[in-house]
C-alpha cells in the first residue's frame, strides 16, 4: 500500500518539505556523506515533530532504478518506522 506523506523538494544543498498541499514556507540545508547518509540540518515535518526523530536517512544512488532514500524515524515510544522516498 502506498501512502503519500508529502513532497520533499531538493535543489542543490537545500531541501524543503515535506508538504502535502501548497508550498513549503522555508528551505533548509542538508549534507550527504560519501556513503549516502543524509543529515537534515532543519526540521522534516512529522518526521521531527511530536517527539519523533530521524534515526538514519540513507540514499540509494546506484543501480538500475531512480535515486531514492530511506528515512528511519524513531517514535516517542522507541519504535522505528521506515519510509522510502522516490523521485516523483
Amino acid at each position: 500500500m502506498f501512502i503519500n506523506l508529502g513532497d520533499i523538494t531538493i535543489k542543490g544543498t537545500v531541501y524543503s518539505g515535506p508538504v502535502i498541499y501548497g508550498a513549503s514556507r522555508q528551505a533548509y540545508n542538508y549534507r550527504m556523506d560519501a556513503n549516502g547518509a543524509i543529515s537534515w540540518l532543519g526540521p522534516l515535518g512529522g518526521y521531527t515533530a511530536g517527539g519523533n526523530s530521524i534515526s538514519l536517512t540513507q540514499a540509494t544512488l546506484d543501480g538500475p532504478g531512480q535515486p531514492s532514500f530511506d528515512i528511519i524515524m524513531r517514535k516517542p515510544d522507541g519504535a522505528f518506522t521506515a519510509s522510502t522516498c522516490t523521485k516523483g
